[in-house]
């Protein structure tokens, strides 16, 4: 089937370890990691979110390193009412971060942390 999301395997977890100690994460890009591959480890942080493109970068890192945790960005949904609605815009926000559009992803993150 087309639509259906992979399974997360063991070398999809071994990469998320690889990426996280790779050393170019944020607290946003580790929320996202843990509330997809699971983690008893609260992190010093609690559950952030991407607050400026630099956050936001960090954030496509770990997506581009994992690439199955795309399928599972719903599961980042469920950490929170900002969250929820920054995935339900994610491709737009990839867009413009693409296109160097980082003032208006900036000003876009910001109305959403005012939600």
């Amino acid at each position: 089937m087309e639509n259906e999301i992979p399974d997360i395997t063991t070398e999809d977890r071994i990469k998320a370890i690889d990426w996280m100690f790779a050393g170019n994460t944020g607290s946003s890009s580790e929320s996202m990691c843990r509330a997809i591959f699971g983690s008893s480890i609260e992190s010093i942080h609690g559950y952030s979110y991407p607050r400026d493109a630099s956050d936001f970068r960090r954030c496509l890192g770990f997506l581009d390193a994992v690439p199955v945790a795309r399928h599972y960005l719903s599961e980042v949904a469920k950490l929170g009412s900002v969250w929820s609605i920054m995935i339900s815009r994610w491709d737009e926000l990839e867009e413009l971060f693409k296109l160097g559009s980082y003032m208006t992803l900036e000003i876009i993150l910001d109305e959403l942390m005012e939600i």
